[in-house]
């Protein structure tokens, strides 16, 4: 294998050293290497390392972190709000950390790791550290916040994982589990890559166990947040001995790089020592002889030098993995009718005896065999015709552009006419080939892309009678993808055909979700509310084999009942799914998180503010200490936790964690656009509530223009900040100002969610106030007459929109005449304000006024 001009050989021997010249640091550089008598070509290949490495001055001696700074010297050094205690690790190029900082009533811990001076630039890091923000797996460590300090030292804090190393956990048990142990690393790996993030830096000294078993692979990215920084940035972050060929010539790396970092890892956890040297080369030891053939093969196929002789990616060494725990015949070894049927006899071994005997009676077994032949080779010849798509979609032209990513819809797409060109008959392989990649496309939002790829899958597995189940998933597949696309009649009617019908879990999962987005966009609320009917009556059919799917299945069914209105139906799905969430999962875990967004919602609404409260504070914590402070779940709890103080009173408080939100919404990764103006939008009713009319007028304004702009001038977002601006104007002495926004917001929230859910109720009211303060009792009274009931069962009686209302109607009555019969409600709204909101709060001393004139005209 040849790099450039020089064979891989050459290369290694130029690694080796450039490793010696790194390790001693000598002062001059150039009479060292001398000294060292290389060949010619090897001495080329070093100069061209030395001058990539000198870009970023590792050899002068200050670069690294750890080379002058004694063990524990940083610590009590703060780096953006992060507080050094002991260090816990040092390794060639860093210096880690355990750190802890303040959040809220608690403190997060985290492994902060100093990278070496000078080697990123700022923006390149800020940038990247976005990147890895988003990689939220179980076995990753999580980010959690990053920076350069001001003497240009970068770092990053991670996830403090406690536990042991994989080295030591894995030291005695069997190889068949530790192989399942280190799938999950894998499949960790592969889910980076479908988020086209390549790790660099696999091996086990980045694989810790914590202390529930479950392996975390650290220091994602952290080789690309240097490496491909700048033009001051160094090009070498390697580990010899579980480094890729090219990453010791500097060629590009790809996936099939963090494939040979998985299969060398393995090798070391099966034998306790590494595949290669320093200098790269590899040699296979005594004990390697001794693994199954199958599983050497695999480990062989990760290690080889050519990239293009590896897996394409961690997700098919995943595959080959889990088909050898199965039995199953694996890639990595050739195909032959001897190897399929030898792999059919260990997983069936007993009735394999029994129907060896049945041969001896039944000459006609040698036919049946042939033709189990002839259908394996089928099998065989289709799999090579999707391994050869593949290969040539992820080699093609459009996947490489002068090594930098692009994006999956360029790669593919060519990838129905190569598709066509390898399996040119319809088939259930042809099919599954069609549905992964239109599934990829959806996805990633390309759902113009990805229909026809539905389309064409679900036309295959008709004509090769692919069976029900896997029907039920292509179409719904090909309903998101219309849904991705605004097509909703078309992902209507296939939700229409498939609620109806009794499927397996597995599918549950997927047409809960459809019918809930469908739900989402319906403008007939009798549709919508079937659909939900629908949803209830399918939690009654499935019988749950798997609690994943089981978990978003409920979380769906909840987030549709929250947004139907169904306060009691939601609590207590929601008491129900936080109990089973933290039993089955612990409750730092996304089904459990689901139940902690929705309840204080749900308590809120139903009048209990205390119980709202003390559950949005454990959500809050629990969803910051577990994702962090960045993590949009966190923003969102943080974010109801702020509503609830506001309407408990604490308007001080509300105002502040509000502008906090505000502050960092830009930043956090996965908010769209509508969610960024929550805070805004929040702060806004703080400042009414707490009585500061001037300060909220022009915030709530500004919400408005934005939420027109990005979300639409008739969506239930940009209708409730119209009401709350329409209430606005009431309080503040202009109801008038006040009549043609609330008008426009009740009528078009009446018509979208219906008469009697909460958002439209409190609109309605907003327009009785405006009404009953500008003197139109006719109009007044057909608006506010028997709505505060209705409202109290919707937000609970002591809600302020409650008050409100109330006090709207006695306003009209005092008008008609009727100021005896609205005294006693005057005086009970008062008592609410003066104890809520304070004695001297604008509304307070208003309804202080009414209550006088009510006096007087007695």
């Amino acid at each position: 294998m040849t790099i450039g001009n020089y064979d891989i050989d050459t290369w290694r021997e130029a690694d080796v050293a450039l490793q010696r010249i790194l390790d001693e640091e000598p002062a001059d550089v150039t009479a060292y290497v001398s000294r060292l008598d290389l060949e010619p070509a090897v001495r080329e290949c070093l100069d061209r390392l030395l001058r990539e490495s000198q870009r970023s001055g590792v050899l002068d001696g200050n670069a690294l972190v750890g080379s002058q700074i004694a063990h524990n010297e940083l610590s009590g050094r703060v780096l953006g709000g992060w507080t050094l205690e002991e260090q816990i690790g040092k390794g060639g190029m860093a210096l880690v950390y355990k750190a802890r900082r303040p959040i809220n009533d608690f403190e997060q811990l985290a492994a902060i790791k100093l990278l070496p001076r000078g080697m990123t630039g700022t923006s390149h890091f800020l940038r990247e550290q976005e990147v890895l923000s988003r990689l939220q797996h179980p076995h990753i460590a999580r980010f959690l916040d990053g920076g350069v300090d001001n003497d240009g030292t970068p770092w990053i804090a991670m996830e403090l994982v406690e536990g042991s190393s994989v080295m030591r956990y894995v030291n005695d048990l069997p190889t068949r589990d530790t192989v399942t142990l280190f799938l999950a690393v894998v499949d960790a790996v592969a889910y980076s890559h479908q988020h086209l993030v390549i790790h660099r830096d696999i091996k086990p000294s980045n694989i810790l166990v914590d202390t529930d078993g479950h392996p975390k692979l650290l220091d994602f990215g952290i080789a690309k947040l240097i490496s491909d920084a700048s033009e001051t940035a160094s090009t070498r972050i390697l580990t010899p001995e579980f480094a890729a060929p090219e990453q010791f010539s500097g060629a590009p790396v790809s996936t099939a790089t963090d494939v040979h970092g998985l299969g060398a890892t393995l090798y070391t956890l099966l034998g306790n020592l590494p595949p290669q040297g320093r200098d790269g080369k590899q040699e296979r030891h005594e004990f390697f002889k001794s693994l199954d053939p199958d599983l050497r093969n695999i480990i062989d196929k990760c290690l080889r030098e050519n990239p293009q002789d590896r897996y394409t990616g961690a997700a098919e060494f995943g595959e080959d993995l889990r088909a050898w725990l199965e039995d199953l015949p694996v890639k990595a070894t050739p195909e032959s009718r001897r190897y399929r049927l030898k792999k059919w006899y260990v997983r069936h071994r007993a009735a394999a005896i029994g129907a060896a005997l049945v041969l001896i009676a039944f000459v006609g077994g040698t036919a049946g065999i042939a033709w189990q032949a002839q259908q394996t080779q089928r099998h065989a010849t289709t799999v090579a015709a999707q391994l050869a798509v593949l290969t040539e979609l992820l080699s093609s032209p459009q996947s490489v552009a002068r090594g930098k990513q692009v994006k999956m819809v360029d790669v593919l797409a060519d990838a129905d006419a190569t598709i066509r060109k390898f399996l040119p008959e319809q088939s259930i392989e042809r099919a599954e080939l069609f549905s992964s990649l239109a599934r990829t496309l959806t996805q990633i939002g390309a759902g113009e892309e990805a229909i026809p790829m539905w389309e064409q899958a679900i036309s295959d597995l008709r004509v090769a009678d692919g069976g029900e189940a896997r029907y039920h998933s292509y179409q719904t597949g090909l309903a998101h993808a219309y849904l991705n696309v605004g097509a909703n009649d078309e992902a209507r009617e296939i939700a229409d055909r498939l609620r109806l019908t009794t499927v397996p879990d597995s599918q549950a999962r997927a047409i809960a979700e459809l019918i809930s987005s469908r739900a989402h966009r319906v403008t007939e609320p009798a549709v919508a509310i079937a659909m939900l009917d629908d949803l209830i009556d399918m939690e009654e059919r499935v019988q749950w084999r798997d609690p994943a799917a089981e978990g978003e299945f409920r979380c769906g069914l909840l987030q549709a009942l929250v947004d139907a209105g169904r306060s009691a139906q939601a609590a207590t799905q929601a008491e129900h799914l936080l109990a089973w969430g933290s039993e089955a999962f612990g409750k730092e875990h996304s089904h459990t998180l689901c139940a902690y967004q929705a309840l204080p919602v749900i308590y809120a609404q139903t009048g209990d503010l205390e119980r709202a409260e003390k559950l949005a504070r454990e959500g809050s914590e629990v969803a910051t200490r577990w994702l962090g402070e960045q993590s949009d779940a966190s923003f969102r709890m943080r974010h109801n936790l702020a509503n609830i103080l506001e309407e408990r009173g604490s308007f001080d408080a509300a105002i502040a964690l509000h502008s906090e939100l505000l502050a960092i919404a830009p930043s956090v990764p996965g908010l769209t656009a509508a969610d960024r103006i929550l805070p805004a939008m929040g702060l806004a009713v703080a400042y009414q509530e707490s009585g500061q009319y001037a300060k909220a007028e022009p915030v709530q304004i500004q919400v408005i223009e934005h939420l027109r702009e990005e979300v639409g001038a008739a969506a239930p977002t940009t209708l409730i900040a119209i009401a709350n601006l329409a209430e606005l104007r009431i309080f503040s002495g202009d109801p008038g100002a006040a009549i043609d926004d609330a008008t426009y917001a009740y009528q078009t929230l009446e018509s979208m969610v219906g008469a009697e859910h909460p958002v439209t109720l409190f609109a309605r009211s907003v327009l009785g106030g405006a009404h009953a303060q500008s003197g139109d009792l006719e109009l007044a009274f057909s608006l506010l007459e028997n709505l505060p009931d209705k409202m109290a069962a919707a937000f609970g009686p002591d809600d302020i929109n409650v008050m409100n209302a109330r006090l709207w109607l006695a306003s009209a009555m005092i008008q008609a005449g009727q100021a005896e019969q609205a005294a006693p409600t005057v005086a009970e709204v008062y008592q609410w304000r003066s104890s809520h909101l304070g004695p001297d709060h604008p509304q307070t001393l208003a309804t202080h006024e009414m209550m006088r004139k009510i006096r007087v005209g007695r």
